[in-house]
């Protein structure tokens, strides 16, 4: 099957929306990084090179960090799961072609 990988990059999170951009080394203090996400000027980072499903588990772990900005998540573990479970679905809501894809590679058969 020949399938091109769709490099994403914008994403849209609550009512903001992220450019994600695409850096050969990403890194902090502690070392290297597969991710980043910067809230304050609402970009999400990502290392380049990565193989494909691993670039997207990325893409979402950055994007959870910024559904937990958007919403101010804090309170009791009901609200913060209501808060969650609200950002989540404006998430996916608001990226339909970015969840399709991420389905499509988490279902594809690994093949050597």
């Amino acid at each position: 099957m020949n399938h091109k990988n769709k490099k994403f990059e914008k994403i849209r999170i609550i009512s903001s929306n992220y450019i994600i951009t695409y850096h050969k080394e990403l890194k902090d203090k502690k070392g290297d990084l597969d991710g980043r996400i910067s809230e304050t000027w609402k970009e999400i980072l990502v290392r380049d090179g990565m193989p494909y499903q691993r670039t997207l588990q990325v893409i979402m772990h950055e994007s959870m960090h910024g559904i937990r900005f958007e919403i101010c998540l804090n309170g009791n573990e009901e609200n913060k799961n209501i808060l969650l479970t609200t950002g989540v679905t404006c998430f996916i809501r608001d990226n339909p072609e970015f969840i399709i894809e991420y389905i499509k590679v988490l279902n594809r058969k690994e093949t050597k």
